[in-house]
């Protein structure tokens, strides 16, 4: 008995070893790495199809889709307005592109007489996170201040 058992033993120790030295057939394809990088950059709004405030705007929101994607706080900060808490901490995502803007929307509760707000529909990419890609939109709101469109709030609801 005790030699029925060793010899079935040796047997599935011989099969599993035999086993592990097959390669299976996996087909990678294969890509271009810097053609992976370009897709992910970002595509920023055509600046020539807006005049006016929304030019300032579209202006705006080119540098801020700028600004996260190169985790430029100093920019970032920049298109913030004088009275705004300063963004310090770590940038999770950024934005791949605007794919639309609404600036007939009328959200409710009516923000101030200088404010301006505009929908904006978006991907976003997380970072570190090769193939993590979002779609959304949200309400984004610009006050001028010096010259310059600076965006005041960004909110989920209008």
């Amino acid at each position: 008995m005790f030699k029925k058992v060793y010899i079935f033993c040796i047997a599935l120790i011989l099969v599993g070893c035999s086993m592990g030295n097959k390669v299976s057939d996996v087909y990678l394809e294969e890509t271009d790495p810097g053609e992976a990088a370009k897709a992910l950059q970002p595509k920023y709004i055509d600046e020539s199809k807006y005049e006016g405030d929304e030019l300032g705007i579209v202006k705006a929101l080119n540098l801020y889709m700028k600004a996260l994607y190169e985790k430029d706080y100093d920019a970032l900060n920049a298109l913030m307005p004088k009275d705004n808490e300063k963004i310090t901490s770590k940038l999770s995502k950024y934005f791949i592109s605007f794919d639309r803007l609404d600036f007939t929307v009328k959200p409710d509760p009516t923000p101030p007489e200088d404010v301006k707000p505009v929908v904006v529909e978006f991907k976003t990419k997380i970072y570190d996170h090769k193939e993590e890609m979002e779609e959304d939109k949200q309400l984004f709101l610009f006050r001028l201040e010096d010259g310059l469109w600076k965006l005041v709030a960004i909110a989920d609801w209008w």
